[in-house]
């Protein structure tokens, strides 16, 4: 716990997942996944185990695709 209170202090100050960086990634807890394509688009979120699977096939094969 005391890594993650101050992990929550580094990125929020006081206000942890209510404050300015939270707030604004919509962060809603710890850790918070987003998948992001290969333009650093997010394209996933708040997914995780097994519904990370397919969305990260997907955004593999279109990024080889892309080669």
């Amino acid at each position: 716990m005391k890594f993650l209170s101050a992990f929550a202090l580094f990125w929020n100050g006081k206000e942890s997942s209510r404050g300015p960086i939270s707030t604004a990634w919509n962060v809603r807890g710890w850790p918070t996944v987003y998948m992001l394509d290969e333009k650093g688009v997010i394209r996933q979120k708040y997914l995780r185990g097994q519904d990370l699977d397919a969305p990260l096939e997907q955004l593999v094969a279109a990024a080889e695709r892309r080669e």
